[in-house]
């Protein structure tokens, strides 16, 4: 399943820890790792700055990156033999990430912010533009690579599971059973809804939005519509139970963010798996995040 994984790096501390620690994803069964870097640069900038022969500055820089990041798979390949070193230059390395990502089963991208809390630019928008599943890891500046190998490590331990409105309830029970080989034995599933989601065809716009006028019948709706939501998700979970994955329902009109609070407070919180809607509200509180096309 993640037999051939895509490492997108630059050259900043955070994303060289990180790779190192890369080599906990044999135990997911991965095979064949690449390190990619693309080289950005703007022709006319660099004209501007003096630069006359561009292609050849271009080139210098890529030869000299590509000897920097040749000593980080280096020493990965002592515990991970197949490691590979893509180095091109390009004026839209996002793009470069997005024609790569094609060959393999997994993205890895760690979180490229001065703020280990929120997303990058660039992870962001490869996130988003992905049809590859991406492992977001938050970064920690101050970290080192052995808090990148613990998450990589326990990531299916105690994971969680968010149910968006998009995900196809029947794409769920394939999908965790089939990281069960990873050790996965336990998921709490989560459908976190809008309340203008609970009550549509319930009530009109106009009271909804209506800040003075009571709806008639609120409760009702909200429990038929709990009651609908919770029946479709158990009967997810007696399919996982009866392949041998623990499960759990947890139905909220909160936020991500609380829900996933309230697990990892209690339970712990080694991974949360989600569609590309939820990922940005996930990573606030998880330390890595599974996203997968849905």
């Amino acid at each position: 399943m993640f037999e051939r994984v895509l490492y997108p790096i630059d050259l900043t501390d955070v994303s060289i820890t990180c790779a190192r620690a890369l080599v906990e994803l044999r135990k997911y069964g991965t095979e064949e790792l690449t390190l990619l870097h693309a080289v950005e640069y703007d022709p006319s900038k660099l004209i501007e700055g003096g630069i006359v022969d561009v292609d050849g500055f271009v080139a210098k820089l890529k030869e000299k990156t590509s000897r920097k990041i040749e000593e980080v798979a280096k020493e990965i390949s002592r515990d991970l033999p197949n490691v590979s070193v893509k180095v091109v230059a390009s004026q839209d390395p996002i793009a470069e990430i997005s024609k790569f990502e094609r060959n393999f089963d997994l993205l890895v991208i760690p979180s490229r912010s001065r703020s280990p809390f929120f997303l990058g630019r660039t992870t962001e928008k490869v996130v988003k533009s992905s049809e590859t599943p991406c492992l977001v890891l938050k970064s920690r500046p101050e970290a080192g690579k052995s808090y990148y190998e613990l998450i990589l490590r326990s990531m299916f331990e105690k994971p969680a599971f968010i149910v968006e409105k998009t995900v196809d309830p029947l794409k769920i029970p394939e999908l965790l059973k089939s990281l069960k080989q990873f050790g996965l034995k336990k998921v709490a599933l989560i459908r976190v809804a809008e309340l203008e989601e609970a009550l549509e065809g319930k009530v009109s716009k106009e009271e909804l939005i209506h800040p003075l006028v009571p709806i008639p019948k609120i409760v009702e709706f909200l429990s038929e519509y709990w009651d609908g939501e919770r029946t479709k998700l158990e009967k997810i979970c007696r399919d996982l139970n009866g392949a041998g994955v623990s499960s759990e329902v947890l139905i909220s009109f909160s936020s991500v963010e609380k829900c996933l609070e309230r697990i990892s407070k209690v339970e712990g919180l080694s991974l949360v798996i989600c569609g590309k809607q939820s990922f940005e509200k996930a990573l606030k509180v998880s330390d890595a995040v599974l996203v997968f096309n849905f």
